[in-house]
């Protein structure tokens, strides 16, 4: 069903850990829309847990639009999945999030650092990259232009025609055997350029969302830098923030504990 794991004494609660796995492979497309899901008693049999906890991963993905119940018949994945909007959560969750988009690849390149302002700031100017330029589009609209840098070296283990089948994170985690250890992720906005007029169907000078994304391995080399141009009304953001648990929050739920005590306890008098 699943090789990923579950950390069942971590900070992470284990339901929303489920949920994470369940989400990422309906984003990948390992179940398509409308396609049946395992019933609670073989998650729970998978994963090790109660049903309660299962149950509690999915009404989750059912209040993010991602999936439906039906009682009876079971759980299944929506005729559209919420793509728009996504929960970032880790990783994986920022290698996946395009994937439910359909991508459209204009061009692919071999370019010098150097020749791109953006990418000579994260890279060495003299490194060689493979460039791709990537269209995506939400139903029938045009959503997005990305520019992604790959270092040659780790591009050219790819094979050329799986540009067009997968995401670019997941194909140098499966070809090159390097994974994602860590991200920076920012957010800005700009004028559009003649660019985002032609390939994003806008006015010049109206606004466009800029994201930037940089992807490290295991070493802290950089492995992917993305650069992406969004019409504002088709990039709707929803961030959901889990607080990690340590030491200090049991000193704080103790603090708590002791002044709700002192509070209920009668007034001497």
């Amino acid at each position: 069903m699943t090789d990923a794991k579950i950390f069942k004494r971590g900070p992470i609660p284990v339901y929303y850990q489920i949920m994470q796995i369940i989400r990422s492979q309906i984003v990948s497309g390992h179940y398509p829309p409308n396609s049946r899901l395992p019933t609670e008693e073989e998650y729970a049999k998978g994963f090790k847990v109660s049903r309660q906890t299962i149950r509690l991963a999915l009404q989750h993905l059912v209040n993010e639009n991602m999936i439906e119940r039906h009682a009876g018949r079971g759980s299944f994945v929506c005729a559209k999945p919420n793509a728009q909007t996504w929960l970032a959560r880790d990783i994986d969750d920022f290698i996946n999030e395009s994937v439910a988009c359909r991508r459209e690849i204009l061009s692919k390149e071999i370019v010098n650092a150097e020749d791109w302002p953006e990418a000579a700031a994260i890279f060495k100017p003299k490194q060689k990259l493979y460039l791709l330029r990537i269209r995506r589009h939400l139903a029938e609209s045009v959503q997005s232009l990305a520019f992604g840098f790959v270092p040659l070296e780790l591009a050219r283990k790819i094979p050329s025609h799986m540009f067009k089948k997968r995401v670019v994170g997941q194909l140098i985690e499966q070809y090159c055997h390097v994974r994602s250890q860590r991200m920076e992720v920012s957010f800005s906005a700009e004028l559009a350029d003649y660019k985002a007029v032609e390939l994003l169907g806008l006015r010049p000078g109206e606004p466009v969302v800029v994201f930037e994304r940089i992807a490290f391995g295991n070493d802290d080399s950089v492995i992917q830098f993305t650069r992406s141009l969004y019409r504002p009304d088709r990039r709707p953001q929803r961030l959901e923030l889990l607080r990690r648990t340590g030491p200090e929050d049991q000193r704080f739920m103790e603090a708590f504990a002791l002044r709700d005590i002192a509070v209920s306890e009668p007034g001497v008098g």
